[in-house]
């Protein structure tokens, strides 16, 4: 009798306790499974996962070989090493925006963790055709869309994202190699617009994203007489410019390069 009790009573306890264990793993793969199809489908590993570089790599280059817009962008957001809660955010702002980003080039322009308060998030996505911000207020906690801002015709500040993209482009090749042995490199990165002359006179920058990157090096250094306190002296470096490169972002082409000796 005893151990027919007990054994019920184990039975109970199992009864309560595995419900329990597959809510708390429900709970940690809802972001998974709440992942849209556009997304799950890129099949893009987070950069801490185990899985082997070069795998990952190739994977990767195959979505942007398959013009999967919407998987390049996630592709580059990762590689910038986000948190798990701004991952959290892109995919939540992402489900919002959808019917306008998926099949669209687009990149994520800034993301903010605390935009408001705790656990609330805000990230903006630049959509190149039609230079659109699509801006999204999210509650992490809730995983919910407090507030959406849209607007259209507008060239914001390049991101980091952008200036990584823009630079993989360029450095490559004589190009690479130029920088590679330029001591004290000093890298710009500008937002251009209209007709660049270092373009080539090309006015595709009037209504392209466009990128301007110029690379300075070190030449020498020196000291000179410090304003103040009189009789000291402050150290200086000579910089000369030895390389310029325009890439156009939407178009995903370099419009111009030149190195110097």
């Amino acid at each position: 009798m005893v151990r027919r009790s007990v054994i019920f009573a184990c039975m109970a306890v199992m009864t309560l306790i595995v419900p329990l264990i597959l809510q708390g793993a429900r709970a940690a793969d809802r972001d998974d499974e709440n992942l849209p199809d556009e997304l799950r489908s890129c099949r893009i590993e987070h950069p801490g996962s185990d899985f082997q570089g070069e795998r990952r790599e190739h994977m990767d280059r195959d979505n942007r070989r398959e013009h999967r817009p919407e998987c390049a962008a996630l592709a580059s957001f990762r590689e910038l090493n986000p948190t798990e809660d701004q991952l959290r955010c892109f995919v939540i702002a992402f489900r919002r925006f959808a019917h306008d980003l998926v099949g669209q080039r687009f990149t994520v322009l800034s993301d903010k963790p605390d935009a408001g308060g705790p656990g609330i998030c805000q990230i903006d996505f630049f959509r190149y055709r039609s230079n659109t911000v699509f801006r999204a207020k999210v509650d992490l906690p809730s995983r919910r869309v407090i507030s959406t801002q849209i607007t259209r015709n507008t060239q914001p500040d390049a991101s980091p994202g952008e200036i990584v993209e823009a630079r993989s482009m360029v450095e490559v090749g004589a190009f690479a190699t130029r920088i590679s042995t330029t001591p004290g490199l000093v890298t710009t990165a500008l937002l251009g617009g209209g007709i660049l002359p270092s373009a080539g006179g090309s006015s595709l920058c009037i209504t392209d994203r466009c990128i301007e990157l110029r690379y300075y090096g070190t030449t020498g250094t020196g000291t000179a007489p410090a304003a103040e306190p009189s009789g000291e002296f402050f150290t200086f470096a000579d910089q000369q410019e030895v390389a310029v490169a325009v890439v156009d972002l939407t178009r995903q082409i370099v419009l111009h390069s030149e190195i110097f000796p």
